[in-house]
């Protein structure tokens, strides 16, 4: 808990105070004694012990001891903290206040705590008040009976914590269920209707728990059998319940008052449908009146669609007349043509061409104006923006004078329109005054800002300077600055609004440096990885930006699900601060299983468990394992298998060094055609680090991969004419990634770039393998075309190998060459169409054991534009462009460049996302299907 109180401010201040004039006046650091807390309670001192072990030493450097009283500060209940010594011991003085720190409602069920919170209403500071912990009891209670739980039974408790705070509990028993047992309709003569009404609620509410959101869908589907059966005028009553002795049961019972029946007709719709005018328009599914002639209702409905439509000369009448027992109301429509806008012209006193307003009038009109419809509204609310333009421009005065729609000289039922405005005179900054400006002249902030007296008033450039002269006050450590009047006051005119005159008045604050660092919440992580992580030190300037990258590298440990970084004695005078960082540590062990299928050669099964810890000893050690395993029953019929163990090494001689260490044994078909198996034992020694939270650079240091490679079966190379062979390949080598998406697992902005560069050579440790250098490159840009909703996905990747000295054995292809086609690379290629292979008949040296000795370079372009399709359901759609082609010297392709279009659709299941994405080839070989339907559940 952060205390706030200016007692303990008082202390803490008189406290560092005294030390620092010891320091400046002692030629050599003094230490201190050991703590005596012997008239402490027990219970305190084991918690000081644990959660600030270094409490616990024999001598202690001022700096030490200012630490400690600032961690005790923050993480307990102790007001007036204060050190004295007497007799060559310390003791530790304060005032303990313990109180309630937190609520915990606890209920076995899916409630969640956020609604007991919001319910309730109850803080901390009510926690220890009867009066406030019964009426949230009773809140609760009342909250429970309307979810069907009438039985309900509340207890509370406190328990005291380790940091001596207390938690308040409220222990909640829901008891038995209220269920519907009986739905009856009561109040239509016709006992056919009736019936039909209680069988069809029946199916919405009958043996669900009863609750008010019951109720209400009760009502809605009430609402909508009346409407359809034309009882419009009926409204929907309460409903009275009857309970059984012990409230596990109610009967709901609806009381109708009759009214007459009604009919709605309509005539003359030519653009529209009947059925889209009363579901969409009228919604007469759910439309009830308390007017029982509702037919001017109705048709003003008709009107304002039509209208907003463009049909301005739409007309309505009504009509009633008696079929038996049931009134038809006829609604009359002439819909007229639709209006639309053959010219827009802008007039009155303006200072500019008039094609400038007519366009900027166009760029702030709806989508409709733009499309030259007429819609009155549209049309005015376009003018105000323009006005809203000017002005924000510096024509303060500006005004809109009129609309006039006249009728067109050449279509009788067009119109042109004009907007007549009068722009006023242009607003010139007369002058620029600062007031607080206490640290930096008016001629450094006028420059910062990129204004100048003289120049137009444009109010959207002085909201751009105003940020910009924050920034600059944030950048110099004045992060609690604060523009006073940047919402009102900022500017005045003269009478004629020629003239503005702009007073910024600040609140510069102070410029804040670190004067000390205190974690909290780190219980198993230990202080030094925090402090590692962090971008600022003891000492230096503090700005939002370096907060803001130490959030960002502590979040990317993995290791705190929450960070808040914080100044204790904010918005005060004090230059140099005590900087808070409180974190919340996740579960350092990670358990992950998965199943999932794909259509990959017509049907494959994957499945796959891990186990990690990623703290180790609190020092962000991390050891994992994970295994695989794929199965294709349909021709295949081989188990692939994949076991990966890694280590990780987080700091490597204490700095942010990570070293990593990766084995992996593998058995996977690399070949279907040649029913072809490779065996793979592979290790890696890799040093990676964030230069920022942006930019991380990995080097592969020594990676070795041992390859054997031979048929499914003794039988599959004898049927296709090929013998197993081994190689190894060793390389080192560097990639850096540049991340600046808004999110990993679904961006909906921002880019993502990839370099890596291959050296392998056979003092690394080759076998039966060339020299070679390899790189690849790739970068994928977001764009939102409509935020959250539509994003333009790109994508462009490319590669080159070389192989380098003499060439005796060459380079395996299918390892180290370049290969697409697949739901990854180019989709709408069935498992057996990826290319290059020796089926182009430019291209026979391409067989199952293919080494090269060539250089050889892919380019590939993906394009793909996602949107929403179903957002309630959660299901999205996407259309797509891929194209590529690979290249080797010495080779010739009949068609080395291949493309596809195709369409997506993804929908979130419980066990991970269905993807079905159908490619149609745009360059089909005539051994080759049209295209490919991709298939996957979950993810891997």
């Amino acid at each position: 808990m952060i205390i706030y109180q200016y007692t303990f401010k008082f202390y803490l201040v008189l406290l560092v105070s005294i030390l620092m004039s010891f320091v400046a006046n002692s030629d050599e650091v003094r230490m201190y004694p050991a703590f005596d807390f012997k008239d402490w309670p027990v219970q305190i001192v084991d918690s000081f012990e644990k959660n600030i072990p270094e409490i616990k030493n024999k001598r202690f450097s001022e700096y030490e001891l200012n630490v400690i009283l600032k961690k005790i500060a923050v993480n307990y209940p102790i007001e007036n903290l204060k050190i004295i010594e007497k007799d060559n011991i310390l003791y530790l003085l304060g005032l303990r206040t313990v109180k309630v720190t937190s609520i915990n409602y606890n209920v076995s069920s899916s409630i969640g705590v956020e609604d007991f919170k919001s319910i309730t209403g109850l803080n901390v500071d009510d926690a220890e008040n009867e009066n406030k912990i019964n009426q949230a009891e009773d809140k609760i209670k009342s909250y429970l009976k309307n979810l069907g739980y009438r039985n309900t039974k509340i207890s509370t408790d406190y328990k005291t914590l380790e940091n001596l705070n207390r938690v308040l509990n409220f222990n909640i028993q829901l008891g038995s269920k209220t269920l519907i047992s009986q739905i009856l309709i009561l109040g239509l003569d016709s006992k056919l209707e009736k019936t039909k009404f209680e069988n069809s609620i029946y199916w919405y509410g009958v043996g669900d728990i009863l609750s008010d959101d019951k109720l209400k869908i009760l009502s809605q589907q009430l609402r909508i059998f009346l409407s359809q059966s034309g009882y419009y005028l009926i409204s929907v009553p309460s409903p009275q319940v009857s309970f059984n002795q012990d409230d596990t049961q109610a009967r709901l019972t609806y009381k109708l008052q009759l009214k007459q029946k009604y009919k709605v007709e309509l005539i003359g719709a030519k653009n529209y449908s009947d059925l889209f005018l009363a579901t969409d328009v009228l919604k007469l599914d759910s439309y009830f009146s308390t007017e029982n002639n509702f037919g001017s209702e109705l048709s003003e409905k008709l009107r304002i669609f039509y209208f907003d439509k463009g049909f301005s000369r739409f007309e309505v009448t009504y009509y009633e007349r008696k079929e038996n027992q049931t009134v038809v109301l006829s609604l009359n429509m002439d819909e007229g043509q639709k209006t639309y806008i053959e010219k827009i012209s802008v007039a009155g006193q303006i200072t500019r061409d008039e094609k400038f307003y007519s366009d900027q009038y166009l760029q702030l009109a709806s989508q409709k104006i733009q499309d030259q419809v007429w819609v009155k509204p549209d049309a005015d609310q376009a003018a105000k923006n323009l006005i809203t333009s000017l002005q924000n421009e510096g024509f303060v005065s500006a005004q809109l004078n009129r609309i006039e729609p006249r009728q067109s000289a050449t279509q009788s039922q067009n119109i042109d329109l004009a907007v007549i405005i009068e722009e006023g005179p242009a607003a010139v900054i007369e002058s620029i005054e600062f007031k607080n400006n206490l640290t930096y002249p008016k001629a450094v902030l006028l420059e910062k800002m990129g204004l100048r007296t003289g120049q137009m008033l444009n109010l959207n450039e002085l909201e751009k300077a105003l940020i910009n002269l924050k920034i600059f006050y944030t950048d110099n450590g004045f992060i609690e600055s604060q523009i006073l009047n940047d919402k009102k006051n900022l500017i005045t005119y003269n009478s004629d609004y020629t003239k503005a005159q702009i007073e910024i008045e600040l609140n510069e604050g102070v410029p804040i440096s670190v004067g000390s660092i205190v974690l909290d919440g780190n219980k198993l992580t230990h202080d030094k990885l925090i402090l590692t992580e962090l971008e600022f030190r003891t000492g230096d300037l503090l700005t939002p930006q370096k907060i803001e990258e130490s959030i960002s590298r502590l979040q990317k440990t993995g290791h705190f699900s929450s960070i808040n970084i914080y100044s204790l004695e904010a918005n005060t005078a004090l230059k140099e601060r005590t900087i808070v960082v409180k974190v919340s540590e996740r579960k350092p062990i990670l358990l992950t299983l998965g199943i999932g299928a794909t259509n990959e050669n017509e049907r494959t099964f994957h499945a796959y468990g891990g186990l990690a810890h990623r703290n180790l000893g609190g020092w962000g050690r991390g050891i994992s394992g994970r295994g695989e395993l794929n199965y294709n029953d349909v021709f295949l019929k081989f188990l692939e298998k994949k076991v990966t163990l890694g280590y990780l090494e987080p700091y490597l001689f204490d700095t942010r060094v990570r070293f990593r260490i990766n084995y992996t044994t593998q058995a996977s078909v690399s070949d279907v055609i040649l029913r072809k198996q490779t065996i793979t034992n592979s290790a890696v020694w890799a040093l990676e680090q964030d230069f920022t939270s942006h930019i991380t650079g990995l080097w592969d240091i020594y990676n070795i991969a041992n390859y054997v490679e031979k048929g499914m079966t003794i039988q599959d190379e004898q049927n296709y004419k090929y013998s197993g062979q081994d190689f190894a390949v060793a390389l080192t080598g560097p990639t850096i990634d540049i991340d600046y998406r808004d999110q990993i697992l679904n961006p909906q902005s921002g880019h993502f770039s990839r370099l890596s560069l291959e050296y392998a050579s056979e003092t690394l440790g080759n076998h039966k393998v060339d020299d070679f250098i390899r790189t690849t490159a790739q970068t994928t840009v977001y764009i939102p075309i409509v935020k959250d909703q539509i994003i333009w996905a790109n994508s462009v990747r490319g590669g080159y190998v070389n192989p380098v000295g003499k060439t005796v054995y060459g380079i395996p292809y299918d390892k180290k060459g370049f290969i697409l086609g697949g739901r990854s690379t180019i989709r709408g290629f069935e498992s057996t169409e990826f290319f290059p292979t020796s089926d182009d008949k430019n291209s026979e040296s391409l067989g199952a054991n293919y080494k090269f000795t060539q250089p050889a370079s892919f380019q590939l372009i993906k394009s793909e534009l996602r949107f929403p399709l179903f957002p309630k359901h959660d299901i999205s759609a996407a259309v797509f462009y891929d194209g590529g082609q690979v290249l080797i010297q010495g080779l010739q392709f009949s068609d080395s460049y291949r493309d596809v279009i195709g369409l997506g659709f993804r929908y979130n299941t419980p066990v991970g996302p269905l993807n079905l994405e159908y490619a149609h080839k745009l360059d089909r070989k005539p051994s080759e299907s049209e295209g490919a339907f991709h298939l996957s559940v979950g993810v891997f």
